[in-house]
């Protein structure tokens, strides 16, 4: 699988459901009308951008109220296989 496809469909997982108090930034990015903090980010892979879906201030407090925040390790595993992917994609293409 490229690296393309693995980023898409990590990106697709993400729930990107807007409240409809939510707004678009300067920056064009989707803003929770709450908290004032941005519910979408911009990763740079070095070969591509993409813009993802994040959690805001009130969304984290509303996470951590019900209990249903992402374990670390969960997070750490998933960020290491991004990274490993890209170590072998640079190793095979050359890219910098």
């Amino acid at each position: 699988m490229d690296m393309h496809a693995i980023i898409g469909t990590i990106a697709e997982r993400v729930p990107t459901v807007p409240d409809p108090t939510d707004y678009v930034g300067d920056d064009g990015l989707i803003y929770c009308g709450h908290c004032n903090v941005a519910k979408e980010t911009i990763l740079d892979f070095g070969f591509m951008k993409r813009k993802v879906w994040c959690i805001c201030n009130c969304g984290k407090q509303r996470r951590d109220a019900n209990g249903t925040s992402v374990p670390c390790y969960q997070l750490h595993k998933n960020c290491t296989q991004i990274k490993r992917s890209k170590v072998r994609q640079t190793r095979l293409f050359g890219q910098p």
